[in-house]
């Protein structure tokens, strides 16, 4: 009996052990995230910004972009009808709001 009871003491040591490696592994990865959140917060802190700063350059720039794109397709539209009520093709407005007459 007492060979079972070390054995089943034993087994439940290696399970203890066992969770607490586990719990172990999950508080350094904890570390590991929240110091790269500091650095970050270091970074903004200190002024040493660039890469946020070029984040919102390019951000800028393709907000212009998409803006210009946006006006392209519109004038594109309104030519298409243009062209093709000129053509004799019925228009039929799917739009909530239709484009003007020509």
């Amino acid at each position: 009996n007492l060979s079972t009871r070390r054995k089943r003491i034993s087994m439940e040591d290696r399970e203890r052990v066992a969770r607490l490696e586990a719990r172990a592994r999950e508080a350094e990865e904890t570390i590991r995230q929240i110091s790269a959140y500091l650095e970050i917060l270091k970074k903004h802190a200190s002024g040493d910004n660039s890469d946020f700063s070029c984040a919102q350059l390019e951000t800028k720039k393709l907000e212009s972009e998409n803006s210009e794109l946006k006006s392209e397709v519109s004038r594109l539209k309104t030519r298409l009808f243009e062209v093709e009520t000129r053509n004799g093709v019925q228009q039929v407005s799917t739009l909530s709001h239709p484009l003007p007459p020509p």
